[in-house]
């Protein structure tokens, strides 16, 4: 079970707050009797576990510049142009 701290508490005692953290530890911090914030340790990888999330971003990456090869841009347009479509389609309200 986590223990619980005050925010005068995890204020007071953060440098022992965080070092307990870094041990394990899992503190809630309470708002009154509200829990409001859950401080954990981060979570660390290890070098397989990063070369799989490596590659998977890698391909993820890959599929969204081929999308972008997809995707067909016309010449340039002109304000004079917008303006013109704009009160084009104001024509039929």
């Amino acid at each position: 079970m986590p223990r619980t701290l005050t925010v005068a508490e995890a204020q007071a005692q953060f440098p022992q707050l965080i070092a307990d953290v870094c041990n394990g530890e899992e503190v809630v911090i309470a708002r009154g009797s509200s829990p409001v914030v859950r401080v954990l340790p981060v979570a660390k990888r290890t070098p397989e576990e990063q070369r799989i999330r490596d590659e998977e971003w890698e391909k993820k990456i890959s599929a969204i510049r081929e999308l972008r090869k997809k995707i067909v841009i016309g010449p340039p347009i002109t304000i004079e142009e917008i303006i013109s479509a704009r009160d084009e389609g104001r024509k039929y309200l």
